[in-house]
C-alpha cells in the first residue's frame, strides 16, 4: 500500500518521493500545486499589524490585468483571516489560496504571484445600500464623533488607521464634516477592501492538489486499476483529491486509509 503523502511538509519525510514510485506502475500524476496556503504581501504596514483577526469576512480574487480569468471573480468564500507578520493566513485565505493555486497553476517551484488581489468584504451580512443609510443616520445623530472612532462598530481598533489610510480619508475629520467622497471610500472599502499578493508561501503548505489520478484507482477497494498490478493500494494525500479546511482533507486520509488497509487485509485472507 502506497500512503507516504504529498508534496506538504517534507521535514516529516512527505516530500513527493510516493508520485515517483507510483509512476513506476503506471500512474498518471495530475499536476502538484501547494494548497491551503498562507500568502505573502509586500506591504511592511499591514505587516505590522501581526496577530489581528479579521472575522467571518467573505474573501473573493480577481487578476489585476486585461486578460482576467473570468471564473476568479466568482469565487468567494467565508472565513476567518489572520494577518501575520509576512502576509495572510487563517481558514478564509487558506481556502481562497487552494483556487488562487490551480487558476495560476502555481507549481511548487514557482509560487510568485503577478496582479493577483484578493478584495475582502469586511462587513458581508450588510450590503452597501444599507450601510449608506446607515451611515447617513449615524451622521445625523452623532455628528461630532470622529470617523476614526465610529468605525470601530465595524473595526478592530489597530486595523482602523491601516483602512483609513488606504482610503485615503482622514480620521480625524468628524461624521457632520465628512464628504461625500469620503463615505464612498469608506463604503468601498469595507465591501471591497483590496489587498495584492506577492507569493504564496510553500514552505507553510499543508495539503498537496493534485496526485495519483482518481480515475486509475478503484473507489471501492482503493487498488490500482492499471492493467497487470494486482495488489497495490493507495492512501491519502497522495491522491489528486483534496478539499476545504475544516477536517475534510483529514477525514479524506482516514477514511481511503481505512478502506486500502481493509481491502488489502481481505484480499490476502482470500
Amino acid at each position: 500500500m502506497l500512503a507516504t503523502g504529498g508534496k506538504s511538509y517534507p521535514h516529516t519525510g512527505s516530500n513527493g518521493e510516493g508520485y515517483n514510485l507510483a509512476t513506476k506502475f503506471g500512474h498518471s500524476i495530475s499536476q502538484l500545486m501547494p494548497g491551503a496556503t498562507p500568502l505573502e504581501i509586500n506591504d511592511p504596514y499591514l505587516n505590522k499589524l501581526s496577530g489581528i483577526t479579521l472575522e467571518n469576512v467573505e474573501i473573493s480574487y480577481k487578476i489585476n490585468n486585461n486578460q482576467a480569468i473570468e471564473k476568479c471573480k466568482v469565487v468567494k468564500v467565508r472565513g476567518n483571516i489572520l494577518i501575520t507578520h509576512s502576509g495572510l493566513s487563517g481558514p478564509g485565505i487558506l481556502d481562497i489560496s487552494n483556487h488562487i493555486s490551480l487558476d495560476n497553476q502555481c507549481e511548487y517551484s514557482k509560487l510568485t504571484l503577478n496582479g493577483v488581489y484578493i478584495e475582502i468584504d469586511l462587513i458581508p451580512n450588510i450590503n452597501e445600500e444599507k450601510l449608506n443609510e446607515m451611515i447617513i443616520k449615524d451622521s445625523s445623530t452623532n455628528g461630532k464623533t470622529m470617523i476614526k472612532n465610529y468605525l470601530k462598530i465595524y473595526l478592530k481598533n489597530r486595523f482602523i488607521d491601516f483602512f483609513l489610510n488606504k482610503s485615503q480619508v482622514s480620521g480625524n475629520k468628524t461624521l457632520s464634516n465628512m464628504t461625500k467622497k469620503d463615505k464612498k471610500a469608506i463604503i468601498n472599502a469595507l465591501k471591497h477592501f483590496k489587498v495584492e499578493i506577492n507569493s504564496m508561501n510553500k514552505k507553510a503548505s499543508m495539503i498537496t492538489c493534485g496526485g495519483v489520478k482518481i480515475n486509475e484507482i478503484n473507489p471501492k477497494t482503493m487498488e490500482s486499476k492499471i492493467s497487470g498490478v494486482n495488489g497495490l493500494y493507495f492512501a491519502g494525500e497522495l491522491l489528486e483529491s483534496y478539499g476545504p479546511t475544516g477536517g475534510y482533507n483529514l477525514q479524506i486520509a482516514f477514511s481511503t486509509g481505512y478502506l486500502a488497509g481493509k481491502s488489502a487485509g481481505e484480499s490476502v485472507i482470500q
